[in-house]
């Protein structure tokens, strides 16, 4: 038996695997994650229990007591802390330190913290994070011996000037940007799962997806194998920064969009699929191209916020505002939302009859003409959706929707005569409902649209468009500044 351990041991030291001597911690304790305790007489005999089970990844021991700690995941719950009369170590520690080239003084990888803890010196702490499941980063301060590890690299919004702090990510070589192709680093897509599997690696994964009816993307995560499959781009609202996993669309057009008509300084407020932080703009749009129903982005660069939206320009229009920057992913789509009939990113919703899906927006109207009683169509072309109304504008008329096309099949799409304007007044009540409109050109073409619609109301303030049933409202016009009026067909008087 003796003979058998001493060649293993040689064994490992040749073939440069660490030995449990190398991967055991002194002095520190991996917290949490517990799932066993056991009186066990000596180190050795703790980790050959936890050896034995399945689920046990690292321990704890106290020679004190002979208490063992199994554990199911690496470092513990939260990464390793310091503590006296404890040993801890990881039944696979990968014990090597890592390339540290990529130190940089004097600078902070704030936020994504994994937790904070002391350690002895950068060392200590560059092992601590080499022991933690999810620990991809560190930043560390001397002056208390302050170490803090990180879940993402260059922490949540990329590096930044720190008097007295240290960092490094743990892997020098892996390019601060945000996509390899279609594999997203560090990015997680969240929700829409429908299947969770364990894989050998990422490549398994991803012919699993291939393989899977309805899987259109897919997140791993190498540490433990695990691979999520998800029915829709990006899972549930788009990408978020996330360390340790991978994910990827399985058709991805992965080309950057065109980005001549970036506006600086200014806000497409509203219309949100959701904010994240982002390394940087260009990863923000890339988030975007990830995203099912993503359309624009406004990016603020002083704290790495970026905003994916499900309509061009927001729910608004843009507006100024210092230290952000929008982008359109269609460049050509600028402010031009209709085209003969066809209204851009536009819902006519309700008052459906008949719902199937048809190849493009042409086949869908098609299938409109031949349908009895079909008056309009609303069309989406991410998932060939296409649904006949029978009422012109849907049910109360067109609201602005990022991913759709709409269009009546009578439309009598001209402009009408708007010699009648009233600035600063307000055709109040008879409201067939209210919603937003980019301008005062897209309010009047939405009441042109609406099967009842006479006049309108709009409010450039907030982008707020009142559809009327009645001319002049529900009394007549009154004063409201701000508001500006219109009746459809100009009469001489009230």
């Amino acid at each position: 038996m003796l003979v058998v351990v001493f060649f293993g041991f040689l064994i490992a030291l040749l073939e440069g695997v660490p030995t449990p001597q190398q991967c055991s911690r002194d002095r520190v304790d991996f917290w949490g994650a517990d799932i066993g305790f056991n009186t066990a007489g000596s180190l050795e005999k703790c980790e050959e229990i936890c050896r034995e089970m399945d689920t046990c990844a690292s321990l704890s021991f106290r020679a004190s007591s002979d208490s063992c700690w199994l554990k199911n995941k690496r470092g513990g719950l939260k990464g390793p802390y310091v503590k006296i009369g404890l040993v801890s170590m990881n039944m696979d520690c990968g014990d090597k330190k890592f390339d540290q080239s990529c130190i940089e003084k004097n600078t902070d990888y704030w936020g994504a913290d994994i937790g904070g803890r002391r350690a002895l010196n950068f060392d200590q702490c560059e092992t601590f994070c080499r022991d933690a499941e999810e620990c991809v980063s560190i930043t560390y301060r001397a002056a208390d011996s302050q170490c803090w590890l990180k879940y993402n690299r260059f922490g949540a919004y990329g590096p930044s000037p720190g008097d007295g702090l240290t960092s490094l990510n743990m892997n020098c070589t892996s390019p601060a940007k945000s996509d390899v192709g279609c594999k997203r680093i560090d990015v997680d897509f969240w929700g829409t799962d429908i299947r969770y599997k364990k894989t050998d690696n990422l490549e398994e994964c991803e012919k699993l997806c291939k393989d899977t009816d309805e899987c259109v993307s897919l997140t791993y995560r190498s540490s433990n194998r695990f691979c999520w499959l998800k029915n829709k781009r990006g899972g549930l609202r788009g990408p978020y920064v996330k360390g340790g996993l991978v994910s990827l669309n399985m058709d991805c057009g992965d080309t950057k969009s065109d980005q001549s008509c970036i506006e600086e300084n200014t806000d497409y407020w509203g219309a949100d699929i959701g904010g994240r932080r982002a390394l940087n703009f260009d990863q923000c749009e890339t988030f975007c191209r990830d995203a099912e129903e993503c359309v624009s982005i406004t990016y603020r660069a002083a704290d790495s916020q970026c905003w994916l939206k499900y309509n061009r320009f927001g729910a608004y229009g843009p507006v100024q505002n210092d230290g952000l920057t929008s982008l359109n992913m269609d460049c050509a789509a600028q402010l031009s939302f209709e085209k003969g009939c066809k209204r851009l990113d536009v819902d006519f919703w309700g008052a459906d009859i008949g719902f199937q899906t048809a190849g493009s927006v042409e086949s869908c109207e098609e299938w409109c003409k031949k349908t009895e009683g079909c008056a309009s169509l609303t069309y989406r072309e991410s998932d060939f959706s296409c649904w006949l109304k029978n009422k012109r504008g849907g049910i109360r008329g067109p609201y602005v929707k990022g991913g759709l096309v709409s269009l009546n099949m009578d439309c009598g799409d001209k402009t009408f005569d708007q010699t009648c304007i009233e600035e600063n007044t307000d055709y109040w009540g008879a409201d067939i409902g209210g919603r937003r409109a980019l301008n005062f050109d897209q309010c009047e073409t939405f009441c042109r649209d609406a099967g009842e619609c006479v006049s309108i109301t709009y409010r450039a303030a907030d982008s707020r468009c009142w559809l009327k049933y009645n001319s002049f409202g529900e009394n007549g016009p009154s004063p409201g500044n701000g508001l500006t009026s219109l009746n459809m067909d100009c009469p001489t008087e009230a």
